[in-house]
């Protein structure tokens, strides 16, 4: 059932006199919510801030919120900017849902992980809308997984994915304004707020303390307890002051605790928030802004059973940082918004201002509805809204400190910085089927356009970036910033600016930005040194589901052989979900320069204990033809000290159907698994096909075999047989 909502642009006669202007149609489901926020301050007479306001448009079913949601981003007139509308999918719903702990207890078996929150809500799979339960937890112990999130079917309980001025009485502190690396020493500052602890009515600063405790997980029907770190609030003033050591690298990260890092936080954070403040920023009208940051972040050391059990053994460094919560649960209870730092092996991730004001980006960029997530296509799972989003916390970021160069102390010994937004990386050559690389030729190409802007311009640009963040919505595609923004710019900045922005984005492949990659052939360098394939389950799944790349490679004739290598780290520890032992990825191909992908709910009978149980499952369908599973080929050691991993290489070698491009896709279909590729690599090599054969009988050759031919062909089958049993044992 739909309505039409006629969201007038308003036109305020006085304070709260409202009258109806210019009106505008948008084709909404019932039961629509408005929230207005204005932009660049206060609300002046016209009824909206000095910027403008946005709407945001949102509806519920049965009482549950829609994860999908429009809005409107108008002029400070009440004229419309830009909008984004609602979209409509039919209704699934069959019977009851299942209850929250079943959903917690679902989660916790997909995962190792604590303090979950669970959130119940309406959302769009395979082209309908299904209840699905959104099991978010705090912290994992999987190193694979920073915060992970476990969507499940409502109905069935089936896993659908899983998925950083003073007066005398005031306390001071030492803080590094950037970080160790850029400022060297520390300066002086005051925190007004903080004279009894680090906590004010924006921010509350807790630290990560080893004081022994343990938590409950249950392993293949076996309860372990896990030793944790217990999150506490961080300690107040001594003497009056946060005059503690700092200890930028400490010489045993599995205990260091140092009290330095809390205040260091909780002064760079309350500095980003004064930041975006003065930018305009405003939090939805239903968003809690409150944050709680944590330091000193720590795991349980899952290498051996002692590592992990043991409460007097050290807990194991995290080597990152994460923006978390920030929305209603399943029971309509908020759930704080929270910044996370590690104490990694080598630094520690809150000394540093970079990688702490790109996670309040992140924050800030929830706040407003804004990019998180990634809409699929007919190349596959797509990463535009989450690539978004991380280049948006890493502009936010260089814009806040004036340096291109995110992570110069975070990136350790081995680099120099962890990104750059100062760069030429283009969708054409540098896209890798991940967030945080693939964010770079739209962030870099942005910064690269600021940096040719005046300093007013500049400001305005930063202006409309925040202000356009309610309309792009949480999963938005490269071409709607790409239109929103330049389009904005044209009309505050005018054409010839809006032309150079433009210009810019369109030579590194936005608005589209494909999910192609062209790769050279036995090239000396890896075609790509890491790309992920998605999670796959046999019960929520038929067939392999694609990873986000397709990659294309030029086959000088018909039956040319081509050989793709990889690598995969496994994790030599404990290994409470069996997910440790790499799998063989599923290499689909064809003749061209995409494969199309189209996902479409079957219903399915499958056997449980002896019954037979019927269930809608999603199948991904393609173009292409499966050329077969890649075969282990060999091992070799990680880097790693102690040993922690061990690098598995796998080969895969079939024909070409005819001359010219050749593209192909990692896929997966092994149950239960997450597979991060390394080091992908391509040899073209001479054709394998006889002199003499052509046309069908040359294609059979290349496909029927599982994409190999000869003793060659018969040794890789007899490789992925002798792995695959040993997996069904």
């Amino acid at each position: 059932m739909t309505m039409i909502l006629w969201l007038c642009t308003l036109a305020f006669s006085g304070p709260s006199e409202v009258a109806i202007g210019e009106l505008m149609p948008l084709q909404v489901p019932a039961d629509v919510k408005t929230q207005v926020i204005s932009h660049g301050g206060a609300i002046q007479t016209s009824g909206f801030g000095p910027r403008g306001a946005s709407v945001l448009l949102t509806h519920r079913i049965d009482d549950l919120p829609v994860d999908l949601s429009g809005a409107v981003w108008l002029r400070a007139d009440g004229t419309v900017r830009a909008r984004r509308a609602l979209e409509e999918f039919p209704i699934r719903k069959n019977g009851p849902v299942i209850s929250v702990a079943l959903a917690l207890q679902i989660a916790s078996e997909r995962v190792v992980a604590w303090s979950p929150h669970a959130r119940l809500s309406w959302q769009e799979i395979g082209g309908e809308l299904r209840r699905v339960w959104s099991v978010e937890f705090d912290r994992s112990a999987d190193a694979r997984f920073v915060r992970p999130t476990v969507r499940i079917d409502a109905e069935t309980g089936r896993v659908l994915n899983v998925d950083g001025l003073s007066v005398a009485v005031d306390p001071l502190a030492r803080v590094y304004p950037h970080s160790p690396t850029v400022d060297g020493e520390t300066v002086q500052v005051s925190l007004p707020l903080a004279v009894e602890g680090l906590v004010d009515e924006r921010v509350s600063v807790h630290q990560c303390l080893d004081l022994q405790d343990v938590e409950s997980q249950w392993s293949d029907g076996e309860e372990l307890f896990f030793h944790v770190c217990t999150q506490m609030p961080a300690a107040g003033p001594v003497d009056g002051n946060y005059f503690s050591d700092e200890i930028p690298y400490p010489t045993d990260p599995g205990r260091d605790e140092d009290v330095f890092v809390a205040a260091n936080l909780y002064w760079s954070v309350n500095q980003g928030l004064d930041w975006f403040i003065d930018l305009g920023w405003e939090p939805l009208p239903d968003f809690d802004p409150f944050l709680e940051v944590t330091a000193n972040s720590r795991e349980t050391d899952l290498l051996t059973l002692e590592s992990a059990t043991d409460p007097t053994e050290s807990l194991y460094p995290y080597d990152n940082a994460y923006s978390a919560g920030g929305y209603e649960d399943w029971e309509g209870n908020w759930v704080t918004a929270r910044l996370v730092f590690g104490q990694g092996r080598e630094i520690d991730y809150g000394y540093d201002g970079d990688v702490i004001h790109h996670e309040l980006a992140h924050f800030i960029v929830r706040s407003q509805n804004g990019p998180w997530w990634s809409r699929d296509s007919d190349y596959g799972p797509r990463v535009d809204g989450g690539a978004i989003n991380e280049g948006l916390a890493d502009y936010f970021s260089s814009v806040i400190h004036g340096d291109p160069l995110l992570g110069e102390y975070s990136a350790g010994y081995d680099r120099s910085y962890i990104r750059t937004l100062d760069g030429d990386a283009t969708c054409y050559d540098d896209l890798l089927g991940e967030v945080h690389f693939d964010s770079q030729p739209f962030a870099q190409g942005l910064w690269t356009f600021r940096a040719g802007l005046l300093p007013t311009e500049a400001r305005i640009l930063d202006e409309l970036v925040l202000d356009s963040l309610v309309v792009l919505g949480a999963n938005p595609k490269f071409s709607d910033i790409y239109e929103v923004l330049t389009d904005a710019v044209e009309e505050d900045l005018g054409d010839e600016v809006a032309d150079r922005l433009r210009a810019e984005w369109q030579a590194r492949g936005l608005p589209d930005c494909l999910p192609i990659q062209y790769v050279l052939s036995d090239a000396e360098d890896p075609a790509r040194i890491y790309t992920p394939v998605p999670y796959f389950t046999p019960y929520n799944n038929v067939g392999p589901i694609p990873g986000p790349l397709q990659f294309v490679v030029d086959a000088p004739e018909a039956g040319a052989t081509v050989t793709v290598r990889l690598s995969q780290r496994e994790f030599l520890g404990l290994d409470p979900l069996g997910t440790n032992i790499p799998v063989e990825p599923t290499v689909i191909s064809k003749s061209g320069e995409q494969i199309l992908w189209e996902k479409q709910i079957e219903e399915h009978t499958f056997t449980a204990d002896g019954t037979e149980v019927e269930a809608s499952v999603l199948r991904w369908k393609h173009d292409a033809q499966d050329v077969g599973r890649m075969a282990e080929v060999g091992t070799s050691e990680h880097s790693s000290r102690p040993e922690r991993y061990r690098m598995h290489h796998y080969e895969l070698t079939f024909l070409a159907d005819q001359a010219g491009p050749v593209v192909f896709q990692f896929a997966n279909d092994n149950a239960g698994y997450t597979l991060a590729l390394y080091d992908v690599g391509v040899v073209v090599g001479p054709s394998a096909i006889p002199p003499g054969m052509q046309g069908d009988k040359a294609r059979a050759c290349g496909c029927e075999n599982g994409g190999t031919s000869g003793g060659m062909g018969l040794l890789l089958l007899a490789l992925m047989g002798l792995q695959r049993r040993r997996r069904e044992k």
